[in-house]
């Protein structure tokens, strides 16, 4: 299958789970009360749903500091943001093996000057590059899509990730705690 078929599957693909999370009326559900709830009675299952919902809303372009807020108003800066860093840690993971699975060498396969050099700095130092690209860009889908349709492997990817995602979930958690702790005050 070449690029732009695999490109145009992987659209194809989250247009679907949109369409599917429409229907089921999903963000009927996703109020701070009734996830607050939820985590007051169901632990496990909330932490489950939570790492869930930020995987799926990942691939869709949802943003991951939605998930960290809502986690910070229901579970404070430290549970809220361990939360959040192992959700967002899986949820690239899940990117990583959903969007491989559709293409995961397109983007070597398309002939371009400016690519190839991309890449060639990638495959130079990947952990240290893709460590740098999650502190600018955290979770961002569009960086998920790209290094998982780059070929680069998954170890790197994964250590890279590990290392460039803590420092900026915790500048996340800092800031909207201070935001919450601020509008309580008020």
């Amino acid at each position: 299958m070449d690029a732009k078929r695999k490109i145009l599957l992987l659209i194809i693909f989250i247009i679907t789970i949109l369409i599917g999370a429409r229907l089921l009326g999903v963000h009927d559900y996703l109020s701070v009360a009734n996830v607050k709830t939820l985590f007051e009675k169901e632990l496990s299952l909330s932490i489950f749903l939570f790492v869930v919902f930020f995987s799926i809303a990942n691939l869709l372009y949802i943003p991951g500091w939605v998930f960290l807020f809502s986690a910070i108003l229901v579970l404070g800066k430290i549970g809220g943001g361990s939360l959040t860093f192992l959700a967002a840690l899986i949820s690239c993971f899940f990117s990583y093996f959903v969007v491989g699975l559709i293409g995961h060498n397109t983007l070597r396969e398309i002939d371009s000057k400016i690519f190839n050099k991309v890449f060639s700095k990638l495959d130079q130092r990947p952990i240290l590059s893709i460590a740098v690209l999650r502190i600018l860009f955290q979770t961002n889908p569009a960086l998920n899509y790209t290094l998982s349709m780059s070929g680069t492997g998954f170890k790197n990817y994964a250590l890279g990730t590990l290392i460039g995602l803590p420092l900026p979930v915790f500048l996340y958690c800092v800031f909207f705690d201070f935001l919450i702790q601020s509008v309580k005050n008020f």
